[in-house]
C-alpha cells in the first residue's frame, strides 16, 4: 500500500492534478492486520511498572508505517544526542497520497496576498485542517509519549463513523516525542531501578535534554535547540497548523487541566483564538466527563501573555494553541492516594477530585487519549470553520499592517554590532516572518537609511509575531505576573532598530537567508591584520584563529587603521602562514570587520593566551546546560567542573577562569529525586564540601586566576571570597522583576566591557541587586525607571544600583554581574560581558 501512496504522490507531482485518490473513502480495516503495541513494545502502555523508551516508541510507529496506509512516518533529522526525531502523518490513505498538493493549499491560507477570497471556497472544500500534536516535551511528564501508541493504534484500526470523518478531513501531524531524548533516559533510569510495589524510585539525575531540560518549553521564539527547530520548521514552513497541541503533566488536585486559560490576555492575539480555544475546551471536557474522568479544571494558572512556550508561541501566528496538563503518578509507578480534603465545587473545577483512590499511568494514557481524540473530533467536524477562520485572521493581519501604525521596522545597515543584527534575523526567519533589504538609500519616519538597511513590514501574516518580538510589552499593572513579562528581542540581543509610523517608498529585495556581513579593508603587501571587537562574531574569529594556532594580541584604546575606526577590543595579528586566507575564509561566515595594514601601532597592544576556561558544573542545572550550549555555539573550549576538581585542588594548573552560573554541586547535595533528609554524617560531609570548594577558589583567584559569577551564584561567590559586596534584601511585595527587559549604563573603557554600548539593555528575572563597599562598577541602573519592556514593582529600589563589579584579589580578578547575561542563550547583547572575562583572564590586571 505505501507503493501505491507514492504512486499517487508522483502522478499528482507529474500532472497536476489536485486531487488525485482524494475521492475514495476511508475504508475498513481489520484489527489484525495492524501490529498491537504490545506485540513491538512488549507490554500493554500503561503497565504498572513499566515505561517504553524512545527505541520501542520509534519501533512501533515503524512497523505502524509499515503496516498501515493510514500512518504515513516521516523522519525529520537528528536530536541534539542522535537519536531521530519523526512525525506520524495520520490521515485517510486518499490524503496521505496527496501530501504535497493538501501543503500547496495550506501555504495559501496562511498567506492570503498568495490567493483571493474567490479562491477561498475552493481551498476550503479540497483541503484538509491539521491539527499538530506534541508529546512529553517535558520527558519525566511521560504519560503522552507512553499514550501514543494507543493513540495511532485506535486511529489506525477503529472503523467507527467519527474516525472515519477524522481521517476524511483532518491531517494529524503527531509527535511521539518532542523530546526522544529526554523520554530515552527517563525510561531507561527507571527502569533500571527494578520498579515494583514497595521500590521507591527516584527521577533522572540530570536535566532531560542535552542542554535546556525542562526550558525546552521556553525555546519557542529562539528556535536554538535542534528539536524546537524540527517542530517550528513543521509548524512554520511545512503544514501551518490551524491547532498545536502541546501535551504536559503537573502535580496533584485536579486530574486534569485544560483549556480556557486566564488573563492576562496579551492584546495581540486575535480574538478568534480565544474562542475557538474555549469551543475546543468544551469537547474535551464534556468527552472527559463522558469517559469517566469528570476532575477538570480550566481558567486557572495558564496566561496567554508571554510569546515563548509551545502552546502560546503559535497565538502570534494565528493558531489555535491548546495545553493539557493531566496529573502524575510516581512516574510509571502508581501513586496511592493521601486522603486529602477535596475543595469546593467551583465553575471552573465543578468535581472535584477526592483523593480517593489509585491514580496510574493507564489513567494518564486514557485521558490522553480522550483529549486528543476530543481535538481530533472538533477539528474534523468543524473543518471548514477552522480553514477558514485561519485564513480570515491572517488577512486581518495583512490588512492591519496596511492600515494601522506602526507600518515597518526598520534595522540600518550600519548597526554597532552587525553580528547581533544577522543573529537576531536568522532566529526570525526560522518562524515564517517577512524582511526585505533595501536596495538604495531611503527615508522613513524623517530618518534616513543606507542602502543594505533590512525593513519588516508590517503587512504580513506574522503581524503579531512581529510586533511581540521587536515591540515593548506593557504588562497590565493590576495582575502580579508570577513570569516572563517582557521580552523585546532584538533590544535584549543588542540590535539596533526605529518604530516606523508612517508609510515610505523605498526599493527592496526578499531578504529570505540571513547572510553574515563582512567589511573587508585590503592592504598591498599588509602586514597587520586587525579584527573589529564590536560584533559578537568577533568572539567566534578569535576562537576559530586560536585553534589554529595562531598568536593573538588586544588593542585596548581606540585605533583608526586605514580609515575605519577600531574600538578597545579589537584583535591583532601579524602576518602569520595563511592568515590572509583564513581571515579571508571566515568573512564568508562571520559578520566581522577585517582591516589590513603595513604597519601596527604596538603602543596599547597586549597579548592574549588561549584561555583555559572551567564551568562550574550541575548536571540538574538548566543554566549549566544554556551556557554549554553558548559556548559550544560561539567555539570556545571548556571543561566542567566538578566537586571532584575542587577535591583534588590546583586548579590554577589547569584554568585561567572559573564561570559561575550555578554554586557548585557538593557530594550528597541531592537533586530530582535525591535524598530530602539528611543524617548528620551526610551534613558534616557538606559543609566539609564547602569549606573545601571555598578554600579552593580563594586560592584559584590569589594565585592570578579569574572568577566570573552571575545571578544567583554572585552571593555565594562574593562571601566565599569575603567581599564586601552583598545582595539588597526586599519584600517581594515592594520589588519584584519576573522577567523583564531594564536599561543599564556601562562603562565601556573595561576589557570586561569592550564592545558594548554606553546605554545597553539586559534581562532580568528577580535576580540580584548588589550593594558594593568595594571594585570598580562598570554597569550600573539609571537613576530613573530602568524598565523598558515588562513590569517592574518598586523602582526606586534599583535605580542607581551597580550591577556589574570588577574587584582584584592578589594578582586574581573577580567579575559580579547581578543579572543573568546569558539567559536562555536570548540576551546576546550581554554575552560580550562573559566572552571579554574570559579574553580578560589571560590579560593584564586593569583596575
Amino acid at each position: 500500500m505505501k507503493v501505491f501512496f507514492r504512486f499517487c504522490v508522483t502522478l499528482v507531482s507529474v500532472l497536476g492534478l489536485l486531487f488525485a485518490c482524494s475521492q475514495s473513502e476511508v475504508g475498513n480495516v481489520s484489527p489484525g492486520s495492524i501490529p498491537t503495541p504490545e506485540s513491538v513494545i512488549g507490554f500493554v502502555p500503561g503497565t504498572d511498572y513499566k515505561m517504553a523508551n524512545w527505541d520501542q516508541i520509534y519501533s512501533y510507529f515503524k512497523a505502524l508505517d509499515d503496516a498501515s496506509d493510514r500512518v504515513l512516518v516521516v523522519e525529520h533529522g537528528e536530536t541534539e544526542q542522535g537519536r531521530p526525531m519523526i512525525t506520524a502523518l495520520i490521515s485517510s490513505p486518499a490524503n496521505l497520497a496527496n501530501i504535497e498538493n493538501l501543503k500547496s493549499i495550506r501555504q495559501k491560507l496562511a498567506d492570503p496576498r498568495l490567493t483571493s477570497d474567490s479562491e477561498l471556497p475552493g481551498l476550503i472544500e479540497n483541503g484538509k485542517a491539521v491539527v499538530l500534536v506534541s508529546s512529553s516535551l517535558h520527558a519525566t511528564e511521560l504519560g503522552a509519549t507512553q499514550a501514543s501508541p494507543v493513540i495511532a493504534y485506535h486511529l489506525a484500526t477503529d472503523n467507527s463513523d467519527v474516525v472515519k470523518q477524522i481521517l476524511e478531513n483532518v491531517v494529524f501531524v503527531y509527535f511521539p516525542a518532542a523530546n526522544p531524548d529526554g523520554v530515552q533516559m527517563t525510561a531507561d533510569h527507571y527502569m533500571s531501578q527494578n520498579p515494583g510495589p514497595g521500590v521507591n524510585v527516584t527521577s533522572l539525575p540530570r536535566i532531560y535534554s542535552e542542554y535546556t531540560g525542562h526550558d525546552n518549553n521556553r525555546d519557542w521564539y529562539m528556535l536554538t535547540q535542534k528539536e524546537s527547530m524540527i517542530v517550528g520548521k513543521q509548524m512554520y514552513e511545512e503544514w501551518h497548523p490551524e491547532i498545536v497541541f502541546d501535551m504536559h503533566q503537573k502535580g496533584q488536585g485536579a486530574r486534569i487541566f485544560i483549556p480556557p486559560f486566564t488573563d492576562p490576555l496579551n492584546p495581540l492575539i486575535n480574538p478568534l483564538i480565544v474562542r475557538q480555544l474555549e469551543m475546543l475546551g468544551g469537547y474535551m471536557t464534556t468527552d472527559l466527563i463522558a469517559g469517566g474522568y469528570p476532575w477538570v479544571e480550566d481558567h486557572a494558572g495558564f496566561t496567554m501573555w508571554w510569546h515563548g512556550g509551545m502552546r502560546t508561541a503559535p497565538y502570534f501566528h494565528n493558531m489555535v494553541g491548546i495545553l493539557s496538563e493531566v496529573a502524575s503518578a510516581n512516574l510509571a509507578s502508581p501513586r496511592e492516594p493521601e486522603g486529602r480534603s477535596a475543595p469546593t465545587p467551583t465553575i471552573n473545577y465543578p468535581v472535584p477530585w477526592q483523593d480517593d483512590r489509585v491514580w496510574r499511568l493507564s489513567d494518564i494514557i486514557e485521558q490522553d487519549r480522550i483529549v486528543v481524540m476530543s481535538v481530533l473530533k472538533a477539528a474534523a467536524r468543524n473543518k471548514d470553520m477552522y480553514m477558514r477562520n485561519y485564513y480570515t485572521m491572517n488577512k486581518e493581519a495583512v490588512e492591519k499592517g496596511e492600515s494601522e501604525k506602526p507600518f515597518a521596522f526598520v534595522m540600518p545597515a550600519d548597526q554597532h554590532d552587525k553580528g547581533a543584527l544577522v543573529y537576531f534575523l536568522e532566529t526570525m526567519l526560522k518562524q515564517d516572518t517577512d524582511f526585505e533589504i533595501a536596495t538604495e538609500e531611503f527615508t522613513a519616519g524623517g530618518t534616513s537609511y543606507p542602502e543594505g538597511s533590512i525593513i519588516a513590514f508590517l503587512a504580513q501574516p506574522a503581524r503579531a509575531h512581529l510586533l511581540g518580538m521587536m515591540d515593548n510589552q506593557i504588562y497590565p499593572a493590576d495582575r502580579r505576573p508570577y513570569d516572563i513579562t517582557g521580552w523585546n528581542l532584538p533590544l535584549q540581543m543588542g540590535v539596533e532598530y526605529d518604530k516606523i509610523d508612517e508609510t515610505f517608498e523605498v526599493n527592496t529585495q526578499p531578504y529570505t537567508v540571513a547572510v553574515p556581513v563582512a567589511v573587508n579593508v585590503r592592504q598591498d603587501n599588509a602586514q597587520t591584520f586587525y579584527i573589529g571587537g564590536n560584533s559578537i562574531d568577533h568572539f567566534k574569529a578569535v576562537n576559530k584563529l586560536f585553534a589554529k594556532g595562531y598568536s593573538l594580541s588586544m588593542i585596548t584604546e581606540s585605533h583608526t587603521v586605514n580609515g575605519i575606526d577600531l574600538p578597545p577590543g579589537s584583535i591583532v595579528l601579524e602576518d602569520q602562514g595563511t592568515v590572509a586566507q583564513d581571515l579571508a575564509d571566515m568573512s564568508n561566515e562571520l559578520s566581522i570587520t577585517i582591516v589590513e595594514s603595513n604597519s601596527a601601532d604596538n603602543s596599547t597592544k597586549v597579548p592574549l593566551s588561549k584561555p583555559r576556561i572551567g564551568l562550574i558544573n550541575n548536571p540538574n542545572s538548566m543554566p549549566v546546560g544554556w551556557m554549554r550550549w553558548t559556548l559550544e555555539k560561539h567555539e570556545f573550549d571548556f571543561d566542567l567542573v566538578d566537586y571532584d576538581d575542587f577535591e583534588t585542588g590546583n586548579l590554577n594548573e589547569r584554568f585561567d577562569v572559573l564561570l559561575y552560573t550555578i554554586s557548585p554541586q557538593i557530594p550528597g547535595g541531592g537533586g530530582r529525586g535525591g535524598q530530602q533528609q539528611l543524617t548528620p554524617e551526610q551534613i558534616q560531609t557538606q559543609q566539609e564540601a564547602l569549606r573545601k570548594i571555598r578554600i579552593e577558589t580563594s586560592d584559584f583567584v590569589s594565585r592570578g586566576g579569574t572568577v566570573v559569577a552571575w545571578s544567583g551564584a554572585v552571593t555565594n561567590v562574593a562571601q566565599t571570597l569575603g567581599l564586601r559586596i552583598s545582595p539588597a534584601q526586599f519584600d517581594r511585595q515592594e520589588f519584584s522583576i519576573p522577567g523583564s527587559v531594564l536599561k543599564i549604563n556601562v562603562d565601556t573603557s573595561h576589557p570586561v566591557t569592550f564592545g558594548m554600548q554606553e546605554e545597553t539593555y539586559i534581562f532580568f528575572r528577580n535576580n540580584t541587586l548588589l550593594r558594593a563597599d568595594q571594585g570598580r562598577i562598570l554597569g550600573r541602573y539609571p537613576n530613573s525607571n530602568p524598565l523598558v519592556s515588562g513590569y517592574l514593582l518598586g523602582p526606586g529600589h534599583i535605580q542607581s544600583k551597580p550591577t556589574i563589579i570588577h574587584e582584584t584579589l592578589g594578582n586574581g580578578k573577580v567579575v559580579l554581574i547581578g543579572f543573568e547575561p546569558m539567559f536562555r542563550a536570548q540576551p546576546v547583547g550581554t554575552f560580550k560581558l562573559i566572552f571579554n572575562s574570559i579574553l580578560y583572564s589571560g590579560m593584564p590586571v586593569v583596575r
